[in-house]
């Protein structure tokens, strides 16, 4: 978690974030996890991010989702998928 918040903090300022939403104990498996997601705007585009921090032992993983924030649905339904199939090495 310390460290998850230490690594999302700087990047607020530089994402223009308009929506944050704090980050969150998530659940992924067994393992420790947490989650960041907010919205911003670039070149007047208004986006949705969603990072899932895994820690898997020795190792963490960074799942980054990002996608237009009209096509949101979508893309959660892709990223819903994409971490049941995830499987991150033996540490």
């Amino acid at each position: 978690g310390a460290v998850w918040r230490c690594w999302a903090r700087p990047r607020r300022p530089a994402q223009s974030s308009s929506s944050p939403v704090p980050l969150e104990p998530a659940a992924f498996r067994d393992y420790a996890a947490a989650e960041w997601a907010f919205t911003y705007t670039r070149s007047e585009i208004q986006l949705h991010n969603l990072d899932l921090g895994v820690v898997t032992g020795a190792k963490a993983f960074t799942l980054n989702f990002e996608a237009r924030s009209t096509n949101w649905t979508a893309v959660e339904a892709f990223m819903t998928r994409f971490e049941s199939s995830f499987k991150p090495p033996p540490s």
